[in-house]
């Protein structure tokens, strides 16, 4: 048991540090939930500025207001989980043009990228919180007690079920069988 906490803690700690990091490419905002908007994560690339032979990926993360505790925490290891997948497809950009299209990754492979973030926060924090609808209204269940290959399970029916929809992006209703489209569908390989 004591190495299954030192493991989570750890997993929470490098997720922390790596949302820190990734936030300082990010614009944060806050809108209001009154409108129904829910935390999401809008792309687009530019040149950098400070290196005109590479990419950066723009990135505008939305949360609701009144986040707080494990919620926002989980949130913004979720949204940030995005980011790094658009920032790491968009340093893969060469100056020549040439993309590593492996890293330009899927609806589904972000989300379920991102959700297995937000089940580390929540079982770091020792909570357990609900989201979305996995079956007959059933809520998904994410964080403290859910382990292994159920989080895998409930990830999948979270995103397979297409009323779970979030954000600006057609995101849900999708399965390693059907993954959706890429992050950056523009940016594609001519085949």
């Amino acid at each position: 048991m004591r190495s299954a906490t030192s493991k989570l803690l750890r997993e929470r700690e490098q997720n922390r540090k790596r949302v820190d990091s990734l936030l300082l490419d990010a614009t944060v905002k806050f809108r209001d939930p009154g409108n129904g908007h829910d935390p999401d994560t809008e792309h687009s690339v530019r040149m950098n500025p400070n290196d005109p032979n590479r990419y950066q990926a723009l990135e505008t993360v939305t949360f609701k207001p009144g986040l707080s505790g494990s919620a926002l925490d989980a949130a913004v290891g979720h949204e940030g989980s995005h980011v790094a997948d658009a920032q790491d497809f968009v340093n893969a950009i060469s100056p020549t043009g040439a993309m590593d299209q492996s890293k330009n990754l899927t609806a589904y492979q972000t989300e379920l990228r991102a959700y297995m973030v937000t089940q580390s926060i929540l079982a770091s924090e020792n909570v357990k919180l609900p989201y979305g609808n996995c079956a007959m209204g059933t809520p998904c269940m994410f964080g403290a007690g859910i382990m292994g290959a159920q989080v895998t399970q409930t990830i999948n029916q979270l995103l397979a079920n297409p009323a779970n929809r979030y954000g600006t992006a057609p995101n849900y209703g999708v399965t390693p069988a059907n993954p959706g489209p890429v992050l950056y569908p523009i940016l594609t390989t001519p085949h």
